[in-house]
């Protein structure tokens, strides 16, 4: 191995490290759960809203979940 792929490997590991940092502090808001309640938020007011105004889809919607939850209980 030589200096040159050296210096490639390292940089690789270096630009790795920086985005899971950045990932992590940026990405998540906190892990007490306050995303999940803000998407729950969000899904309480966009599910009714799409039962009003497609209701074709919103029951293939809820097929498809119950399917797939029949299929893999876990």
């Amino acid at each position: 191995m030589n200096k040159t792929e050296r210096k490639r490997i390292r940089e690789q590991q270096v630009v790795e490290k920086m985005t899971s940092l950045y990932c992590r502090k940026n990405h998540r808001k906190n892990d007490n759960g306050q995303m999940r309640e803000e998407i729950r938020k969000v899904m309480r007011f966009s599910g009714l809203r799409r039962l009003l105004y497609y209701p074709g889809m919103t029951v293939w919607h809820l097929a498809c979940n119950i399917r797939e939850r029949s299929i893999d209980p876990t």
